[in-house]
């Protein structure tokens, strides 16, 4: 779920730039297309890692299958929004 508000937001973010919005759920792709509409993905690189959680969250039947601290990761994608909330007013 963190993973889809990350991939969700992201492409939100590409479209508010007047890109296109591709149809992948990879967040390295679309972090590079953030990259070439000249953004400072400086701060995103570390969300790369839910690609794998979202990977296997999808095939195993254990909840959290890498251990990551969700409150973090909830607290970021929190963040993440509220930037791109502030960014569209």
């Amino acid at each position: 779920m963190i993973h889809q508000v990350f991939e969700k937001s992201l492409k939100a973010w590409l479209i508010n730039l007047g890109a296109p919005s591709p149809s992948t759920n990879d967040l390295q792709s679309l972090i590079h297309l953030l990259q070439q509409q000249n953004v400072d993905t400086t701060g995103l690189k570390e969300f790369i890692l839910l690609n794998q959680f979202a990977a296997q969250s999808c095939h195993e039947s254990d909840l959290d299958p890498l251990h990551l601290n969700r409150r973090f990761w909830e607290m970021r994608a929190e963040e993440l929004v509220n930037h791109l909330s502030a960014a569209n007013q």
